[in-house]
């Protein structure tokens, strides 16, 4: 292997970042209406205060961490309703953060909480006390990628392989880069395995990623890892996100022959020999290496920022999109007629369904992603009305555009214009056991039951939306209970709550 940063074994959760590291960097570019209103969501951002005691209420906290760095740790933690769902928790220690590194972590949960894609790793809930900042993110068990590597019997993948991982990753950078998110510290340690026998990976770790404003200025504050850092990283006073394409190319080099592009005895080297050298094809892993294959590293690797391709561009190349758009699924009639009949005109409602799936284990989703995955015709991560009527026309079903658009704003909750993955799984998932269906829906009535009552109050459902990231209006929440509160007692009980998601397992209308 080649020099490589920072190898740990096992289960792996974000790492934490040394905010002063002038190593690596990332980069933006044109304005977008979909940056514009990612930008407007962050601004909703806010902590939600929580303490230890909350969150050990909720959740039983390992000791063992799964990663430690300068501020804080990583553990292991699993619901106390329901030991089978496991989170990883990333806890600050405040005293040990000045005023610019707390920046740059709340700038960190402002991006996890707006990205939604299969391929980055789930925000779950954030709570803040005098002492510590708690994340509560999705778990991944399979170790990294780092791990894969070095376990494979010739400490290299088969191209079939790498090639599956680089779309997966390239779909989630281009979700990233068109709502304004350069990532900036990409490799093989911050991929992670959704498991140890699944092929799903997760991007992880937005620590030292930027958020663009509007006017997409370039960033100019070299930060990364060395081995993967772009060449206008090292020599230019600002670049934007083509740096991350650059880190990619770094990523499925490594992968099929077990070392780096461009390497050295000493940082300097390595920087020297990324900006003056050109990528080499000649070692014997390469032998059986396809020609799309290596034009296609070529190209990530290419020297002069803007000629080197998006990522865009990168999933129409013939070696990503070789299966891009072979349909193996069409949209099942079950599934059509959860789209068509979705109604959560209750806050409630879409905000527990927002919880569910991202409880839910990957066999219960695997399906529905796939085609989701189908249906984003555009590799955008997200579905418009235009890509949902020409799965539909291919299902056989005439749909005028009217009533298409009808369907995406009634699960459009972001206000967007467009499907988000999140909202697509919302509107589709059914729970066909009835005793894994009590099991959740209680999990999820507990999420909300933050003071433990066995009833949630007005209270509860804010300061629940608060640990997301999201505020709620008295409005909002005189709306909920003329709605849910049956017995109009002033709290929402458990038959209240199973009655407002009885569809999940009924499977009637939503």
């Amino acid at each position: 292997m080649g020099q490589c940063n920072g190898k740990s074994s096992g289960a792996k959760a974000p790492e934490f970042k040394n905010f002063d590291d002038r190593s690596n960097s990332s980069t933006m570019s044109s304005p977008t209406k979909r940056s514009s209103i990612f930008s407007e969501r962050r601004e909703r951002f806010i902590l939600s205060p929580g303490n230890s005691d909350q969150i050990k209420k909720k959740y039983n906290v390992s000791t063992k961490a799964l990663g430690k760095g300068s501020f804080g740790k990583v553990v292991l933690a699993t619901n106390n309703c329901d030991a089978s769902i496991k989170v990883a928790i990333k806890s600050l220690s405040k005293k040990k953060l000045n005023d610019e590194m707390t920046s740059k972590i709340m700038d960190e949960i402002k991006i996890v909480q707006g990205l939604d894609h299969p391929n980055i790793v789930s925000y779950l809930e954030t709570y803040e006390s005098d002492k510590h900042i708690y994340q509560v993110m999705e778990y991944c068990s399979g170790g990294d990628l780092l791990d894969r590597l070095t376990n494979s019997s010739d400490e290299c993948l088969e191209e079939e392989e790498v090639r599956k991982i680089m779309k997966k990753l390239f779909l989630a950078i281009n979700h990233c880069h068109l709502n304004g998110v350069a990532h900036r510290d990409l490799k093989l340690e911050n991929i992670l395995c959704k498991s140890d026998d699944e092929d799903e990976i997760k991007i992880i770790d937005f620590g030292l990623s930027k958020l663009q404003d509007s006017s997409f200025a370039e960033m100019n504050t070299a930060c990364g890892s060395p081995n993967y850092v772009a060449p206008e990283v090292i020599s230019q006073p600002s670049y934007g996100r083509e740096c991350d394409i650059w880190s990619l190319g770094v990523i499925a080099y490594l992968l099929i022959c077990g070392n780096f592009p461009f390497e050295g005895s000493n940082v300097m080297e390595v920087y020297g020999n990324i900006q003056q050298n050109e990528v080499s094809f000649e070692e014997s892993q390469w032998v059986k290496s396809t020609p799309a294959c290596r034009n296609f590293i070529k190209r990530c690797l290419t020297k002069d920022k803007d000629q080197r391709m998006t990522s865009g561009d990168a999933l129409k190349t013939n070696w990503l999109s070789e299966d891009l758009y072979m349909k193996e699924r069409r949209l099942s009639e079950e599934v059509i007629d959860a789209l068509k009949n979705y109604k959560a005109s209750s806050i409630l409602k879409r905000e527990a369904l927002s919880v569910l799936v991202k409880l839910l284990s990957e066999d219960k989703i695997i399906e529905l992603k796939e085609i989701f995955k189908e249906i984003d015709i555009n590799c955008t991560g997200t579905i418009s009305v235009d890509e949902l009527k020409q799965s539909l026309k291919e299902a056989g079903i005439k749909m005028k555009t009217s009533q298409v658009r009808k369907i995406v704003q009634n699960l459009d909750y972001e206000e967007n214009g467009e499907i988000n993955y999140s909202e697509f799984l919302a509107a589709t998932i059914s729970l066909k056991d009835t005793e894994e269906a009590d099991s959740l829906l209680w999990v999820l009535f507990k999420h909300f039951d933050i003071d433990n009552s066995d009833s949630i109050t007005r209270e509860n459902i804010s300061d629940a939306l608060l640990k997301s990231g999201k505020r709620i209006s008295k409005s909002d929440l005189d709306m909920i209970f003329k709605k849910h509160d049956k017995l109009k007692a002033g709290e929402i009980s458990f038959e209240d709550f199973k009655d407002m998601l009885s569809h999940l397992s009924a499977n009637p209308e939503h």
